[in-house]
């Protein structure tokens, strides 16, 4: 199967019980091999989501409706790279901003270094929520998708809400 690239946008992004599946090698549209990173997760909730994919010749916009939540259950991504504000679990206070993704795309700082350690170690993580996130990622599979207010834009034209 050949994977598209398309990017998300989002206020607020929860993964609830997230495993870490690897990193696995993918057959892009164009023909060529990326490798991103596998991500399961048995929920995720999305706050202002957009999400766009740029083909060359048509852009594609959709969105879950301003101030509106999107929850997806038994997902699996495969991410090339995600950026965003981390808050700590545990403590429920920014982390900081943290680049995850495969090797030569996640951040090489120490915080985004740390976190994609912890994540291949698969521990029990409570549910981990990023702020002002930005995913660039191919495919996408979940069991349902909920998306309250769905709104779709092509060729440049950003939704309306």
């Amino acid at each position: 199967m050949r994977e598209v690239e398309w990017h998300l946008d989002a206020s607020s992004l929860t993964l609830t019980n997230q495993k870490f599946e690897g990193f696995q090698d993918v057959n892009t549209g164009d023909g060529k091999t990326v490798q991103v990173m596998v991500i399961h997760a048995d929920r995720v909730d999305l706050t202002d989501m957009v999400t766009y994919n740029e083909d060359g010749k048509t852009k594609v916009y959709s969105d879950g409706g301003k101030g509106k939540n999107v929850t997806l259950t038994n997902v699996t991504l495969h991410v090339l790279q995600q950026k965003g504000v981390m808050d700590l679990p545990i403590l429920g206070i920014p982390l900081g901003q943290v680049t995850l993704g495969p090797p030569g795309e996640a951040g090489t700082d120490a915080t985004s270094q740390l976190v994609m350690g912890l994540l291949q170690l698969n521990l029990p993580l409570p549910p981990v929520t990023f702020t002002d996130v930005h995913v660039d990622q191919y495919t996408l599979t979940s069991d349902t998708l909920d998306i309250p207010h769905f709104n779709v834009g092509l060729n440049g034209t950003t939704p309306q809400y």
